[in-house]
C-alpha cells in the first residue's frame, strides 16, 4: 500500500512541469514505443500521472528453495515527499 500524493501530468503548466512530463513520456516510450500512439494496445488510457509516495507498506516473497525463502514483511520509514509539481 502506498500513501502520498498524485498529480496529473497534463500538457499545460510551467517549465518544471513540462520537463517532468517529457521525462515520463520518454520513459514510457523506452518501455513500450506504441504508448499514446495509433497502435497503442490500450488507447483508452490517456492520462499521465505522477506519484509522491510518503509511506510504502507491503510484503515481498521469494521462491522456496532460494537462499532467502519465505515471505517477509517490509515497512518503510516515513520520508519526506519529493518536490511537488504545480
Amino acid at each position: 500500500m502506498v500513501s502520498g500524493g498524485i498529480h496529473i501530468l497534463g500538457e499545460g503548466g510551467g517549465g518544471e512541469h513540462q520537463r517532468i512530463r517529457k521525462e515520463a513520456l520518454a520513459t514510457l516510450w523506452d518501455l513500450m514505443p506504441a504508448v499514446l500512439g495509433e497502435s497503442d494496445p490500450v488507447p483508452y488510457r490517456t492520462v499521465l500521472f505522477g506519484l509522491d509516495p510518503h509511506k510504502i507498506i507491503g510484503r515481498s516473497a521469494r521462491l522456496v528453495g532460494s537462499e532467502c525463502s519465505g515471505a517477509t514483511d517490509y515497512r518503510s520509514q516515513d520520508r519526506p515527499s519529493p518536490s511537488k509539481v504545480t
